[in-house]
């Protein structure tokens, strides 16, 4: 029970069977359904079963959850009128027959009390992408990214330059969850853990690494990626590995072709500073990238997509900022940092 004080009425949040609910809409291949001889009855088979089953499985006792293509089938309006629509995150499913996807749960007002004993992270599964109910809140430290010519890519050749956002997209979202997937078992040898894990007295790379931690995406959609952070130092962390990553991603050599994609190189000599790029890699490759941050607070919620959504001044001033140094194209591929992040840094 959830009591406020002794005046207040006792609500109850959970009583008897523990009941989780899948939900999954839609069946693609009319195999899936078939009558069963020796019941009479119809029978479903196949992934519409299996979809359903995992996003069961994935639930705790007192969930209804949706899969991604249940949300979409259904209208805003009728959303609405269900209650609370809440993205709990994107999930690797426990069986390779279901394909990784973002997951939702449905809950009335008279059980939305209920949601302060659920644990917000999903079971049995390995979570891609933080839910709503895990963004940070309060005073958040806010990272906004930009493809520069994202635009012009497109209009350039559409297949090529979406192949390439779809790669950036993915590489953000995964090194948003990097600090809970354990850094030590990801690749070894870059600069941004180096730097961490060897110059601590020099650099705080040691304390830096020590406050790392998941990021919530707000927006990510063609060359834009809004994300907010629980602290500066994970998001500082988050930009400086999202730029070591693109350096090496493996971008097509359509794209590399380009000018604003173009690979750049540069010989170093022994005695270079010990930021440079590592010896026989590229200084700039694509995506060529902005990322300005900036911390403050101010949240609200995005009833149709179930997510939370930053307003205020905080990405306006992160967007001003990035906006400052979008006539020059040498400032691609830096690290813009507001004030406010600096004294919280």
């Amino acid at each position: 029970m959830l009591s406020c004080g002794a005046a207040a009425t006792p609500a109850t949040l959970c009583r008897g069977l523990r009941v989780r609910v899948g939900v999954h809409a839609g069946v693609p291949d009319a195999r899936d359904v078939v009558l069963n001889a020796t019941t009479g009855r119809t029978q479903y088979t196949g992934q519409p079963l299996s979809t359903a089953k995992a996003v069961a499985d994935c639930g705790h006792g007192g969930m209804v959850l949706l899969s991604s293509a249940t949300f979409a089938a259904v209208p805003a309006s009728q959303l609405q009128g269900l209650g609370y629509v809440l993205n709990m995150g994107e999930y690797k499913f426990a069986t390779d027959l279901v394909t990784p996807g973002a997951v939702y749960q449905v809950i009335t007002e008279d059980l939305r009390p209920r949601l302060a004993v659920l644990d917000p992270e999903l079971r049995s599964v390995t979570q891609l992408q933080l839910g709503v109910l895990q963004a940070p809140l309060g005073q958040v430290s806010i990272a906004f990214v930009n493809v520069v010519g994202a635009s012009t890519l497109l209009a350039w050749d559409a297949e090529v330059a979406g192949r390439a956002l779809q790669l950036f997209h993915r590489r953000a979202t995964e090194l948003l969850m990097r600090p809970r997937a354990n850094a030590r078992q990801q690749q070894q040898g870059g600069r941004v853990q180096t730097l961490a894990a060897n110059e601590p007295a020099a650099h705080g790379g040691g304390e830096l690494a020590a406050q790392d931690q998941p990021g919530y995406v707000v927006e990510m959609a063609g060359g834009l990626c809004l994300c907010a952070f629980p602290t500066s130092a994970s998001a500082i962390l988050w930009a400086l590995h999202l730029l070591d990553d693109l350096l090496m991603a493996d971008w097509e050599p359509e794209l590399l072709a380009h000018e604003l994609c173009e690979e750049v190189r540069a010989l170093l000599c022994a005695s270079s500073a010990p930021w440079a790029p590592r010896p026989g890699s590229s200084t700039t490759a694509s995506e060529p990238s902005r990322l300005v941050m900036d911390v403050g607070a101010g949240v609200r919620g995005h009833g149709r997509a179930g997510r939370r959504r930053r307003h205020g001044g905080q990405p306006r001033r992160a967007a001003r900022e990035l906006g400052a140094g979008h006539a020059q194209h040498q400032h691609v591929g830096l690290l813009h940092v507001g004030a406010a992040l600096c004294r919280r840094a």
